[in-house]
C-alpha cells in the first residue's frame, strides 16, 4: 500500500461528529477493500454520497473472444489499434481471463459523465500523453512513463485525455506492492526497487459543493450502469488514510542487476494473488566474464506471458513496432530470436522499455487481438 495521506479537513477522531463552521454536519464514508480488513481511507462529504435521482439504464461490455485455430504465440500489433469515444468507451480489450484484462485506449473524445469501477482495480499506463485525472480525492497529474493506480470505487473523471494512449491493467484482485518489499511494519526497504518518494498521490482537493444533474457510470464486472446524482460527487471536504490513488514513473524504477542474468521476477514492480506486473528498463547487464545476457529459452510452464513494448530495442528479439504486444503461451517455448543470444555476449548495458505481465491464468484473445495479430509470429524463431 502507498504511504498515510492525508488531505483537507479531517476531525481529531475518526466516526465522531464533524461540523462546518455553520453547523452542518459532514457526511463520513469509510473507503475500504476486502471487507473491513483491508487497505481503507476516509472521506468526509458534504452530502451523503446514496443520493441517487434517476436510473438511466446499462449497456454490456464484455470483450468478444476469438479462438485461434491452434495453441500458439502470438505477436498483436496494437498500435494500429484505434480511438472511438472517451477514455471509458475507447478501451479496446485485446486480452482476458477470469482475474484480468488489457486494454488499449486511445480516447479520441473528452469525459462527460464520471466513472467508477465497481469490481476492479484499474491500472493505467501512459504510453502517451500529460494531463490530470480528476478524483474523488483530488487532482492526480500523470505524464508519459507513469503507472496510474486507481483503486475500486475510486469516482473519477479524466480532465481531458484526448490524443493520449494508455495500456489498460484491470484487476478483478486488488493491485499492491510486493510483500517482499516491505517491512512488517508496511515500509518500504532499504533493498527494494523504489522508495516511497516515488509514489505520488493527488496534488490538490478541489470541494464542489454544487447541486445539478450528474451522470454517474459504475462498472460491475461485464456491465456499466448509468446513474444521475443530484449533487457533484467531487464533494469531500478532506479524507485520510493509505487507499487512494497514485501515480509510479517506470523511469524511477530502479532494476536488480547481477553476475549472471537475472530473471523476471528480480523485476517485478506490482502484484496480485493471479499475476504480476514487471517492468523492464535500461540497465546495466551481468558482468560475468562468461555471460550470456539474453534471456535463456525456456518454456511458460505455469503461466502466460505478456509484454507490452514501449520503447528502446528489445535485446531478445527484433521487429518490434510501436506498442507492439506480445503473448508467450504456456507449453511452449520461447526466447531469444536467431542471432540475438549470442549476439548479446560482450554487451554492457540495454536501453529497452517494456511492462510485463505473468499470470497463472491462461488468456482468452479478442477479435480486437484477431485483427492487430501477425501470423508469422509463431515461426520468428527459425534460423
Amino acid at each position: 500500500m502507498p504511504p498515510y495521506m492525508t488531505m483537507g479537513q479531517v476531525p481529531p477522531k475518526r466516526h465522531t461528529e464533524f461540523r462546518s463552521e455553520d453547523g452542518k454536519l459532514y457526511r463520513e464514508e469509510v473507503f475500504g477493500t476486502e471487507g473491513f480488513e483491508g487497505v481503507e481511507s476516509i472521506l468526509y462529504h458534504h452530502h451523503p454520497p446514496t443520493e441517487v435521482n434517476e436510473l438511466l439504464g446499462s449497456r454490456g461490455v464484455a470483450p468478444e473472444p476469438w479462438e485461434p485455430e491452434q495453441h500458439r504465440h502470438h505477436h498483436l500489433r496494437c498500435g494500429k489499434i484505434g480511438g472511438g469515444g472517451d477514455a471509458i468507451d475507447a478501451r479496446r480489450v485485446v486480452l482476458f481471463n477470469d482475474e484480468v484484462r488489457l486494454a488499449m485506449v486511445v480516447p479520441d473524445q473528452p469525459m462527460e459523465r464520471f466513472f467508477r469501477n465497481g469490481g476492479a482495480d484499474e491500472l493505467w499506463f501512459v504510453r502517451e500523453g500529460e494531463g490530470y485525472l480528476d478524483t474523488v480525492f483530488g487532482e492526480v497529474y500523470y505524464r508519459e512513463g507513469d503507472y496510474v493506480h486507481v483503486p475500486r470505487g475510486t469516482t473519477y473523471r479524466f480532465r481531458d485525455a484526448t490524443g493520449h494512449k494508455f495500456y489498460l491493467i484491470e484487476s478483478s484482485d486488488p493491485i499492491h506492492i510486493p510483500h517482499e518489499f516491505t517491512n512488517r511494519w508496511g515500509q518500504l526497504l532499504e533493498g527494494a526497487p523504489y522508495s516511497e518518494r516515488d509514489l505520488h498521490g493527488p496534488k490538490d482537493l478541489i470541494t464542489r459543493d454544487e447541486e445539478g444533474a450528474f451522470e454517474l457510470d459504475v462498472k460491475i464486472d461485464d456491465h456499466i450502469s448509468t446513474y444521475e446524482l443530484d449533487n457533484h460527487p467531487f464533494d469531500v471536504v478532506g479524507w485520510d488514510g493509505y487507499n487512494y490513488p497514485f501515480t509510479f514513473n517506470i523511469s524511477d524504477y530502479e532494476p536488480i542487476t547481477g553476475k549472471i542474468h537475472q530473471p523476471p521476477p528480480a523485476h517485478i514492480t506490482f502484484e496480485t494473488d493471479s499475476f504480476e506486473i514487471i517492468s523492464w528498463v535500461p540497465r546495466k547487464v551481468d558482468y560475468h566474464p562468461d555471460a550470456i545476457p539474453a534471456p535463456y529459452y525456456h518454456s511458460n510452464i505455469d503461466t502466460d506471458e505478456v509484454i507490452f513494448y514501449i520503447g528502446g530495442e528489445f535485446s531478445s528479439r527484433e521487429g518490434i513496432s510501436d506498442a507492439s504486444l506480445t503473448l508467450h503461451r504456456r507449453g511452449l517455448h520461447h526466447g531469444p530470436q536467431p542471432g540475438r543470444y549470442e549476439g548479446s555476449i560482450g554487451i554492457e548495458e540495454v536501453e529497452e522499455t517494456s511492462v510485463m505481465i505473468e499470470a497463472d491464468s491462461p488468456f482468452q484473445t479478442t477479435e480486437h487481438a484477431r485483427q492487430v495479430d501477425e501470423d508469422e509470429y509463431m515461426f520468428s524463431w527459425k534460423e
